[in-house]
């Protein structure tokens, strides 16, 4: 307890904290909670924050050997972007072309032709106040691993070799238009989203910011930020024994 008590004190404070409240509540009543339950929040850090940037990641294959009979995979592309970047909302565009069920393109490709290749698959961008990575998922059977990876990876190259036609373009802004809207409707998702947007840099009218940005997003925007940000990818693959031949 005394070693959690310390690490509480240097690493939280009142400055890198934002309260964020929604609904019909009395503003005295809450300003009165806050200063009880925070009042005695240190101001500043002991330890100052200085988040790291993302580190050069050396494409390659990686397999882990598990028990279970399924294999999983991601593929990672990095770096991505942090949420503050001016990509961003062409991120969020690109990924609902790439994967979006039942009519993304790795879910039609991957999934919709013949027996299918995978059980499940998805695609998003991990990212926060440091640039993350974007990632491709899925399950499959541990012998259709390589061929579903090499499928996966010609999905993804097929978005930076030509724009998206103008229908597909339009159901990817949807998507992601009708996400944003569900991720916040109750008080608590909203407040959720307020004070992240505060801490990420963008502010509290960020949210109708991205929806303009999105709908501004263009076929040649979303070849821009495939070309920039979707390179070779780190390929993880867990399943039970690896092939021989496996092309590490």
């Amino acid at each position: 307890p005394e070693q959690l008590r310390v690490f509480h004190q240097q690493n939280l404070a009142a400055s890198d904290c934002v309260i964020s409240i929604f609904g019909d509540v009395d503003p005295d009543q809450v300003i009165a909670a806050v200063k009880a339950q925070f009042g005695k929040m240190n101001a500043k850090r002991a330890t100052p924050f200085n988040p790291q940037p993302h580190a050069n990641v050396e494409p390659r294959w990686v397999d882990i050997n598990t028990a279970k009979p399924l294999a999983a995979v991601q593929m990672g592309y990095a770096p991505g972007l942090a949420r503050d970047s001016e990509d961003y909302a062409a991120i969020l565009v690109m990924t609902r072309v790439l994967s979006s069920f039942p009519s993304g393109w790795l879910e039609r490709e991957l999934r919709g032709k013949g027996k299918g290749l995978v059980y499940a698959v998805g695609a998003g961008q991990m990212t926060g106040i440091v640039p993350g990575y974007w990632a491709v998922l899925f399950n499959t059977q541990p012998a259709t691993v390589e061929k579903a990876v090499e499928k996966a990876r010609e999905v993804v190259r097929r978005i930076t070799a030509a724009p998206v036609d103008e229908a597909t373009l339009a159901r990817a802004r949807q998507a992601v238009l009708v996400r944003e809207a569900l991720g916040d409707q109750s008080n608590a998702q909203r407040a959720g989203s307020a004070a992240l947007d505060e801490l990420y840099g963008i502010g509290y009218e960020g949210p109708s910011q991205l929806i303009e940005q999105i709908k501004a997003i263009d076929a040649v925007a979303i070849q821009q930020v495939a070309k920039k940000y979707l390179g070779e990818p780190l390929i993880v693959v867990i399943r039970p024994q690896a092939p021989t031949d496996n092309p590490k």
